[in-house]
C-alpha cells in the first residue's frame, strides 16, 4: 500500500519593457510601448495526493495508483492596477502497471497512465511577447491544462544459452 502527498510553490516576476527608438536606435525612455511592455509577478501552487497498491505473486505483479492533482497559476499585472489572472485546475490521474512473467525467459509488461500538462505562468497573460521578432505571440488567459493518456507494452525474451535478449516495445499517447 502506498500513500503520498507532493507540494510545490514557485514565485516569479518579470519585467519586459519595450521603447520607441529613432533611426539611430537611441532609446526614448519616456516612450514605453504599453502594448508590448509588461511588469508581472506570478506564482504556481501544486498539490498532488495519491493512493495506490501493489499486489504480487512470484514474478507477476499488478500496481494501481490513483492521484488527485490540484494546481493554481496566477499572474498579477503591476501596470494594470494589479489586475490578477488566476486559474485553478483539478484532475484525477491514474497509473496501472501489470507485469506477467510466464517463466524466466518470457515476460510481458503493460502500463497505462495519465499526467497533466499545465499551461505556464506567462502563457496566461494576454500581453504581447515580442522577444522573438520572427515569432510574435500573445498569451491566452482562457488556457486549460491538457491531460495526457499513454499506454506502453514490452515483451522480453531472454536466452541465457545464447546470451541474447529480444525485446519488442510499443507506446501510444493521446493528449486531451
Amino acid at each position: 500500500l502506498n500513500v503520498s502527498y507532493n507540494f510545490q510553490y514557485q514565485w516569479r516576476n518579470r519585467d519586459v519593457l519595450n521603447y520607441t527608438t529613432d533611426e539611430t536606435y537611441e532609446t526614448f525612455m519616456e516612450k514605453i510601448k504599453p502594448k508590448s511592455s509588461s511588469s508581472y509577478e506570478g506564482y504556481f501552487v501544486f498539490h498532488e495526493a495519491s493512493a495506490g497498491m501493489r499486489y504480487g505473486k512470484g514474478k507477476n505483479w499488478l500496481s494501481l495508483n490513483l492521484r488527485y492533482h490540484n494546481s493554481e497559476l496566477a499572474t498579477i499585472n503591476r501596470w494594470a492596477d494589479n489586475a490578477k489572472v488566476s486559474r485553478t485546475f483539478n484532475k484525477f490521474l491514474y497509473n496501472v502497471t501489470l507485469n506477467i512473467a510466464a517463466n524466466s525467459k518470457h515476460s510481458l509488461r503493460m502500463a497505462f497512465n495519465s499526467k497533466m500538462r499545465v499551461p505556464g505562468i506567462w502563457t496566461l497573460n494576454d500581453q504581447y511577447n515580442v522577444n522573438n521578432s520572427d515569432y510574435l505571440s500573445v498569451g491566452n488567459p482562457e488556457l486549460k491544462p491538457a491531460q495526457e493518456h499513454s499506454a506502453f507494452a514490452r515483451y522480453t525474451n531472454v536466452s541465457s544459452r545464447f546470451g541474447t535478449t529480444f525485446m519488442v516495445m510499443a507506446k501510444a499517447e493521446y493528449v486531451d
